[in-house]
Formats: C-alpha cells, sequence, structure tokens
C-alpha cells in the first residue's frame, strides 16, 4: 500500500502591530506650520466627515474576527458507537472560533486496541490517531459550538507499524466535525470524520469526558 506523505501545517496566532508616527513641522523664518483658526477649524470639519464616510462604507474587520467560542480541553473519555457499545480513548481539543465562522485549533484522539480493531481501516489494527485541524466553525444559539477541519487517520499494527494513513486534504473525505455541547454540559460531544460511520455513512460518535476538563467559554 502507498503511504501518503502528510507535513501538518503548524497553527501559530498572528498579531498584527499598528503604529502610528507623529511629524511636526520645522521653524521656519517668516512661516508658519500652523493654519490660522479658521482654516484649522475647516480642515478639522472636512476630516471627521471623510471619517465618517469611510467608516460606513467599510465593514469592521475586527468585529468579524473577535471570538465567538473558546474551546479547551483533554484527558480522558467514553465513546459510544451507533452500535451502543462504548469504547475509552484519550483526547485533546483546542479551539478558537471567530464571529465570522473562521477558527483555527486542534483536536486529537488516540484510540486503544477495542475500538481500533473494530473501526479501523484495515483488520487487526491495534491504534488509531486522529489528528484534526479545526478552520471553521460556529456558536450556536443552544450554547454548543461545533468545530470542522481537515483530518489526518494513521492506523498502527504493532508487528508492522503504521499500515494506513489517510489524509482529507489528499483523499477528499468527509472533514471532522466535532459538536460540543454548551455549559453546564459541555463534557460531552459528537464527533464524526470520514464518512465510515453507520447508519449509511452519517452517523457519529457521543463522547463524555470521564476524568479531564472540557470548558467552552
Amino acid at each position: 500500500m502507498k503511504r501518503l506523505s502528510f507535513q501538518p501545517r503548524v497553527d501559530a496566532f498572528t498579531a498584527m502591530v499598528i503604529l502610528a508616527a507623529g511629524f511636526a513641522c520645522p521653524a521656519v523664518a517668516q512661516r508658519s506650520c500652523s493654519a490660522g483658526p479658521q482654516m484649522t477649524g475647516t480642515r478639522t470639519a472636512a476630516a471627521k466627515a471623510a471619517k465618517a464616510v469611510m467608516a460606513a462604507a467599510r465593514p469592521d474587520v475586527s468585529l468579524a474576527l473577535e471570538p465567538a467560542a473558546m474551546v479547551s480541553g483533554g484527558g480522558q473519555a467514553v465513546l459510544t458507537d451507533p452500535d451502543g457499545e462504548q469504547f475509552s480513548h484519550q483526547f485533546a481539543i483546542s479551539a478558537v472560533v471567530n464571529n465570522d465562522g473562521s477558527a483555527h485549533g486542534t483536536a486529537r484522539f488516540v484510540f486503544p486496541v477495542q475500538f481500533s480493531q473494530k473501526w479501523g481501516a484495515l483488520p487487526g489494527v491495534d491504534l488509531m490517531n486522529l489528528k484534526g485541524e479545526i478552520a471553521s466553525g460556529s456558536a450556536n444559539g443552544d450554547g454548543s459550538v461545533e468545530l470542522n477541519g481537515p483530518f489526518i487517520e494513521t492506523d498502527y499494527d504493532r508487528g508492522q507499524g503504521i499500515v494506513y494513513e489517510e489524509d482529507s486534504r489528499e483523499t477528499g473525505a468527509t472533514p471532522l466535525r466535532i459538536v460540543v455541547s454548551g455549559s453546564p454540559g459541555s463534557k460531552q460531544f459528537t464527533l464524526s470524520w470520514c464518512a465510515f460511520i453507520p447508519p449509511n455513512g452519517n452517523g457519529v460518535f457521543t463522547v463524555e469526558v470521564t476524568k479531564g476538563t472540557l470548558k467552552v467559554l
């Protein structure tokens, strides 16, 4: 089997710094840098009017990029599959969702042998590692937060190492989707990725944190 090569992108928080520079006119013989009182007032009024027009015509980008919700936590959880079977696993989620629907962050799940042998891509898989890059999301009216983004699933066999790897950016598979319940039930969430989960590839896993934290802010 040809393995997919992938170099994960590292998430970074970008900071914008705006520098305002002030200039002073040098003193020149028989010349004044300041306009007369009447001219100064006219220019000030014109400047204010121009700023008002520009503000009305230009969308407020800062508001669109303000955080609408933040999700963070990790630890141990119990996953229930569509058949009602339960599996313990480890998880970590850290993401910020903006007002415009953009988002950044990561999610990671490590599934041990019981889950892996049932849901792994190949028979005999002993461990599944699922990594997601959060790229979009929403803060919903009921307090829940949805997170979406591409994923990499890596399946391991004790004797052979990596036996399967899928990068949804390359295969076009259905992206990772996490919906975290709002407070006070924020220790519960649903999880889906790819399109293999029954029924009809549209099912979800339900997850509840048993040891650790998961917060929605």
